[in-house]
């Protein structure tokens, strides 16, 4: 129901707000696609009041049940302390699931310097510092040129595969 009432299907007049109320019905009752679903209504302010803890909780519930975007998603709340508390290794550890189960914008994010190492120093990680690390590990063969490329992505991804929880950062 919640679809049709979003796209205006089946002869139903589009109303996101019913869709909103169908979709949280279906995420409290343990539909893991509905709870992705609910938080980016709840995210987007889409048919109701927007709510970002809310939406931390409900990303929360479908990353635990595998949803990959939503760890992504849950792994950004953490880096940007948007509706939930800042934590960079709550952050990690999100995209670092995400990223072994195959996202590659996750595993990019896991190539990058943690945030706090870049705002608090000048000498943290760098991309490079990345590259030559993941080179040295045997799991990347680009240059070492600073630059989040589709090779350094594959290997953090793979990296990540081989070591879950372990970003591949000096």
């Amino acid at each position: 129901m919640a679809s049709f009432y979003e796209a205006g299907e089946s002869g139903l007049a589009r109303d996101l707000a019913a869709a909103r109320r169908w979709t949280l019905r279906a995420a409290r009752g343990c539909d893991r696609a509905a709870m992705y679903n609910a938080a980016i209504f709840l995210m987007e302010g889409e048919g109701g009041p927007q709510d970002v803890r809310e939406a931390g909780v409900w990303f929360r519930r479908a990353a635990e049940r595998g949803v990959t975007d939503a760890q992504y998603n849950l792994g950004l709340m953490y880096e940007t302390g948007r509706g939930v508390d800042k934590n960079a290794d709550e952050a990690r550890r999100w995209f670092a699931l995400a990223a072994k189960a195959g996202d590659a914008t996750a595993a990019a994010k896991l190539a990058e310097p943690p945030p706090a190492a870049t705002a608090a120093t000048t000498d943290g990680p760098s991309v490079a510092d990345t590259q030559r690390y993941l080179a040295q590990k045997g799991y990347y063969l680009g240059p070492i040129d600073g630059v989040v490329s589709p090779m350094l992505t594959a290997a953090a991804k793979a990296y990540v595969g081989d070591h879950p929880g372990s970003p591949p950062v000096l």
